[in-house]
């Protein structure tokens, strides 16, 4: 009721300046909310940036120790790969080292609305790295899944077919893991 008699007693273009006031007023405070949600996003972007940086110095530290303990294991491997089959007779052992690789950060980070804060070359390239990590935990422990059968049958098989086999597959494993080791390197570098 008061707002009637407090527009009748103003003129229209009174009325007209306060109208105008008071959008102006609205569009200013939905301008000012879309600023901070704008710096929030920013700034959760950096914190999810900074969590896949440490998750990926924390693989990398995984993949050293990987790396570290298996080169004995692959050098054995190759000499024994180099001695005539007679001398590999029971000389066969297993020692393969393996380690868990974390993929929290990068999960959580698919899935948060400031994903698309971060620079589109950092998520290639972390997507890349992720995806080679995926590649070397599976080889790896399709390797140990099969470890278990090897064994069971290895009164059948040839001393010299398991160590080939063996130096074959770490090998591989190993390959991959300083071509991995690399890429984390890359990233941590670029992007730290």
């Amino acid at each position: 009721m008061k707002i009637k008699k407090h527009l009748k007693n103003l003129s229209p273009a009174q009325v007209f300046i306060e109208f105008v006031s008071v959008v102006f007023a609205v569009l200013l405070a939905l301008g000012m909310n879309s600023y901070k949600q704008s710096i929030d996003r920013k700034n959760d972007a950096q914190t999810l940036k900074k969590s896949i940086l440490a998750e990926c110095k924390s693989n990398l530290a995984d993949l050293d120790t990987i790396l570290i303990k298996n080169k004995a294991y692959s050098e054995y491997l190759d000499s024994l790969v180099r001695l005539p089959k007679a001398d590999q007779k029971d000389k066969f052992i297993f020692n393969y080292e393996f380690e868990l690789m974390t993929r929290g950060a990068w999960n959580i980070v698919q899935n948060h609305p400031a994903v698309g804060e971060l620079e589109t070359d950092f998520l290639l390239d972390v997507s890349d790295l992720y995806h080679g990590q995926d590649f070397f935990m599976d080889f790896s422990t399709n390797m140990i899944k099969e470890i278990g059968p090897m064994l069971i049958e290895y009164q059948r098989l040839e001393d010299s077919d398991m160590i080939l086999s063996m130096n074959y597959k770490v090998s591989v494993i190993n390959t991959f893991g300083y071509n991995l080791k690399e890429k984390y390197q890359d990233l941590l570098t670029k992007y730290e």
